[in-house]
């Protein structure tokens, strides 16, 4: 039996236009803008609530070009987040099952906490993020 996944996390969404994205899902969704976070490449993430314990994530990068239309490969749904109890077993499980890692395991630290997490597809090529958020 494979260990429990607690909840889903979070939907990252790719955006060219932040301030544009933050007023649909704030303004006409209302969900609650609960932390805005740019990262040191120029990256920017925004969380907003969904529901009681989901957020989505919006997330710019300065690659993104404003001015031409938008392919699909560049803009839309990035991966699915599930928030999982411990990480260390969910690798275990997931090299039991010939599931490979699509990156290495990262930890982060945002203003709402440390965090670690890896990233795994779906057999669509999806990509999947387990995500531990780490008690102090």
């Amino acid at each position: 039996m494979p260990p429990k996944v607690i909840n889903p996390d979070h939907i990252g969404i790719k955006v060219q236009n932040m301030e544009g994205a933050i007023h649909f899902y704030r303004d006409v969704l209302g969900l609650p803008l609960v932390e805005r976070h740019p990262m040191p490449n120029g990256t920017e993430l925004v969380f907003l609530r969904m529901g009681a314990t989901g957020t989505i994530e919006l997330i710019t990068r300065p690659n993104l070009d404003k001015t031409e239309p938008v392919p699909a490969s560049r803009a839309g749904l990035q991966h699915l987040c599930l928030q999982v109890e411990s990480l260390d077993e969910w690798v275990h499980h997931l090299k039991e099952n010939d599931v490979a890692l699509t990156g290495q395991p990262f930890s982060l630290t945002f203003p709402s906490g440390p965090v670690r997490g890896l990233f795994i597809a779906d057999p669509e090529g999806n990509p999947v993020e387990l995500m531990e958020r780490v008690t102090q």
